[in-house]
């Protein structure tokens, strides 16, 4: 039985219809998933790729920029492939903007550990 008591199946909505299946079919049908990772993040891409095929979803890699290194972020800036103009203060202070309703513990720990060069990478890469 689904959670709403039918026995009709785990993905089975009102008159016997599979939401799930039609959930999935509009999916693919509408929508292009695109996973950005760095090229040497063999293992995350493995697992998220594994678990995205476990779900039935496809999904394109899209290589991510590695700025991590010295001199990256200004090359990728000559490149074109990251905006001349890109900075990282402007894109924190405007994070935190954008979290202002968070606890300000919670925002500077984000802050401090998830927001970094990687977020000129993972920008790049869209």
């Amino acid at each position: 039985q689904d959670h709403h008591g039918n026995g009709t199946g785990a993905g089975a909505g009102a008159g016997g219809v599979d939401v799930q299946a039609d959930a999935l079919e509009w999916l693919q049908r509408s929508i292009a998933v695109y996973v950005v990772s760095l090229p040497s993040a063999s293992d995350r891409w493995r697992f998220v790729s594994g678990r995205l095929q476990e779900l039935g979803i496809r999904a394109t890699r899209v290589d991510g920029v590695d700025v991590s290194e010295a001199g990256a972020l200004q090359k990728a800036r000559e490149e074109g492939i990251i905006p001349a103009t890109w900075s990282h203060d402007d894109a924190n202070r405007q994070m935190r903007l954008n979290m202002a309703g968070s606890p300000p513990e919670a925002v500077d720990h984000y802050l401090t550990n998830h927001f970094g060069l990687g977020t000129a990478g993972c920008a790049a890469a869209h």
